[in-house]
């Protein structure tokens, strides 16, 4: 018996060996984690520091290395908080300069601004690397280029927008109004004959009419998502959840997007949305082509 309870002491002290030797490597392991990600916040907020400030525009005042994120993470309206400092910070110039973690931003919040800022786009004023990075990775075009890229994808399709086609899209998009009507009408009819009041959302609808129009205008196709059909529905949830993720990694601390091997878009969800969409354009242009040919 003694034996048998020796035996089960030593392996009781054993597994508690191992149970305190992992507990030790995890501990280790979160602690050099969290002093990378220090090191990584320090470094950028030094490099926001030295920066000359553009135009010696106003800054938000900020916490040492996070700057102004958590302001920006509070849980408080983002248009709201943006309001309430350019009130205070950008009254006189028109903008003001914010730190997020080491990010700088520049926000532009007067009309006459933003009209100089435009005009110097897209040749000298850009976007910054990190905006170029992380829509590249869910779309790519004449939309987010800039420069001699935007110069050369301008040319290739500034035939199909010549001022020879408006009437065509002036068509599509009267067509797409009037559906948008129809289905707000039919909206009313139905609240009125139930006794209520003809209040209701309508931001779903106006995310279907942009669809539609910008299809029509982009493709020369009818989607009428507005009919919320299966498929449209589907089309419509993959491009909100693309602009939901690309908010997510324009607001992440770390850029967890820039992760080896599509690690990044597997861990926001952005990989399924991305594809699905691109797929669909690829079918759109191969269907258009087939058309053309055959005409």
């Amino acid at each position: 018996m003694e034996r048998v309870c020796g035996v089960l002491g030593v392996e009781h002290l054993d597994c508690a060996a191992q149970a305190h030797h992992a507990s030790l490597a995890i501990v280790i392991l979160a602690s050099v984690v969290v002093g990378v990600l220090t090191v990584v916040l320090f470094a950028r907020n030094n490099s926001y520091s030295s920066e000359t400030p553009t135009n010696t525009l106003p800054r938000v005042p900020g916490v040492p290395i996070l700057g102004n994120a958590l302001d920006l993470a509070s849980g408080e309206d983002l248009v709201e908080i943006l309001e309430k400092w350019a009130d205070k910070y950008g009254a006189e110039t028109g903008a003001f300069e914010l730190n997020a973690a080491g990010k700088r931003l520049v926000v532009v919040c007067r009309e006459d601004t933003l009209l100089d800022v435009m005009k110097h786009r897209p040749f000298e004023v850009v976007r910054g690397d990190m905006m170029k990075e992380v829509v590249s990775m869910i779309a790519a075009g004449v939309f987010t280029a800039d420069g001699e890229t935007w110069r050369t994808e301008r040319r290739a399709i500034g035939h199909a927008f010549g001022f020879g086609r408006l009437d065509a899209f002036v068509q599509g998009l009267q067509t797409t109004s009037s559906r948008l009507v129809d289905v707000w009408k039919h909206q009313c009819k139905q609240l009125i004959q139930e006794g209520k009041p003809p209040i209701f959302e309508v931001t779903e609808d106006l995310h279907r009419y942009t669809l539609d129009s910008v299809a029509y205008v982009a493709l020369r196709l009818d989607l009428n998502s507005i009919s919320k059909s299966e498929s449209s529905t589907e089309i419509v949830r993959d491009i909100r959840s693309c602009f939901t993720i690309l908010q997510k990694r324009f607001d992440s601390l770390i850029p967890y997007y820039r992760l080896p091997f599509g690690l990044g878009a597997v861990l926001d969800g952005g990989r399924g949305p991305a594809k699905r969409l691109n797929k669909l354009v690829a079918d759109i242009v191969t269907e258009l082509q087939h058309q053309y040919q055959t005409q």
